[in-house]
């Protein structure tokens, strides 16, 4: 059973919405929206064990690849082949990279999926730094996630599910909405450096995971899962504070997140 998929009671959520995360209050400034801080904690803990189930660390294949985006911006990735054709799409949080799957890569391998994780445009070894970026830069993040999306297909693979982490679960919502795949999206929020996912509707299946203490992503979740998602979609809520990938190393949400592929991707 999932550690704690909530029906979450009303004086509590309309506490949470009340700090500016509701829609119906208005987004906070994208100009000061920010991505929140991971706490030291979670910091401290590697992003995924090496190991599954006790065994030990598994073989895989990793490429490093280059991409091309619709506009031109140059991309790199990490591609993680298999015999499967059910290709995942990774993407990151703000300020950190591709490396951050690279565990929950190899494990998707082992049951039985290829995945592709990109440096999004301003990051790692990809072009561009993220620092002296427009809303729009940040909006553009989403030519990234069709890059890779194509370079799967490319491979002869097809886009299975899209996962994604703090900005980066907005850009898989976006794309998500618009091509009807599974998504799963870590830390979610409202709105991230002027992606803003307010209006931004789905009917595919959803899975969404935050900590309930990482006030405006946790306010954000809500948020989605009452009024945006008209799919099969799960909130998964965790304790503590942990933000995007570094909820991979939380009790067993690994697990949960190859449940709901197993029961949902293409």
């Amino acid at each position: 059973m999932r550690p704690e998929i909530v029906s979450l009671a009303l004086a509590l959520s309309f506490a949470l919405l009340a700090t500016g995360c509701s829609s119906n209050q208005g987004v906070p400034n994208t100009s000061s929206t920010q991505i929140p801080a991971i706490s030291n904690a979670s910091a401290n803990k590697p992003l995924i064990n090496a190991t599954v189930n006790g065994d030990e660390p598994m073989n895989y294949t990793k490429e490093r690849v280059e991409l091309t985006a619709s506009d031109g911006t140059k991309l790199v990735g990490s591609y993680y082949d298999s015999d499967s054709d059910r290709g995942l799409v990774l993407l990151h949080q703000l300020d950190l990279d591709r490396s951050t799957w690279d565990a929950f890569a190899q494990q998707a391998q082992r049951d039985g999926y290829v995945a592709i994780a990109i440096d999004f445009r301003g990051h790692g070894e990809s072009q561009g730094s993220w620092r002296s970026f427009t809303d729009k830069d940040f909006q553009d993040m989403l030519l990234d996630a069709e890059a890779a999306a194509s370079y799967l297909q490319q491979r002869g693979k097809r886009v299975s599910a899209v996962l994604g982490a703090s900005i980066g679960a907005n850009t898989v919502f976006r794309y998500s909405s618009i091509h009807h795949v599974p998504a799963v999206l870590l830390s979610p929020g409202l709105a991230y450096h002027g992606i803003d996912i307010n209006d931004t509707t789905s009917n595919a299946s959803t899975l969404i995971v935050v900590a309930r203490g990482d006030t405006y992503a946790y306010g954000s979740s809500v948020e989605l899962d009452r009024n945006n998602l008209f799919g099969q979609h799960d909130l998964l809520v965790l304790p503590g504070t942990a933000h995007g990938t570094y909820l991979l190393a939380e009790g067993n949400v690994t697990a949960e997140i190859f449940g709901f592929l197993g029961k949902n991707a293409k």
